[in-house]
């Protein structure tokens, strides 16, 4: 089988055309760039277009470190709810932070994932919004990878080159 695999922002804000609200340049350890969102009057986003398919299932998935060193809240299926830290964006669609799955890291990061299927007219939009509603922790993200798949892979880092990835005697090919 074949797997598609993006790293939607390898360089953080500056490959995030689509951003607003306090989306700002940060840093992470160990990525080439990252992008943090905090409160603001208007909701904060980091989105990349990516055009896909519809009938096919697409796993988005993020690594965010929250700035006051705990785990993200994403207690509620709102995706605009008080209880949530923030929301990932599929198909230009807020998702319901109930649906994601959360791996701790370690040293207070987390990947966080969503899993969905294209619709018949799918949006472009991919990424990590701060809703006006949402708590008001800043938070750092980094670690955007798009996949064509059921479910997040390992993270593999990648620019604007294509990266070929044999695994378990399966070609996979990354874009």
């Amino acid at each position: 089988a074949v797997d598609q695999r993006v790293d939607l922002l390898p360089l953080g804000v500056g490959d995030a055309p689509v951003r607003g609200g306090a989306a700002t340049v940060a840093a992470m350890t160990g990525f080439a760039g990252a992008i943090r969102l905090a409160s603001d009057t208007v909701s904060s986003y980091a989105y990349k277009s990516f055009t896909t398919i519809p009938g096919v299932t697409y796993t988005l998935s993020v690594v965010v470190e929250m700035e006051d060193g705990l785990p993200p809240s994403l207690a509620n299926a709102s995706a605009s709810a008080a209880a949530n830290s923030f929301t990932l964006t599929l198909f230009s669609s807020v998702t319901s932070p109930t649906r994601y799955v959360v791996q701790d890291l370690g040293g207070g990061r987390y990947r966080v994932s969503v899993t969905g299927v294209a619709p018949a007219s799918p949006g472009t939009n991919f990424g990590v919004a701060k809703l006006l509603t949402n708590d008001t922790r800043a938070l750092r993200i980094s670690g955007y990878q798009l996949e064509q798949a059921d479910a997040a892979s390992t993270y593999t880092p990648t620019t604007t080159t294509p990266v070929a990835h044999v695994a378990s005697g399966t070609r996979e090919r990354f874009i």
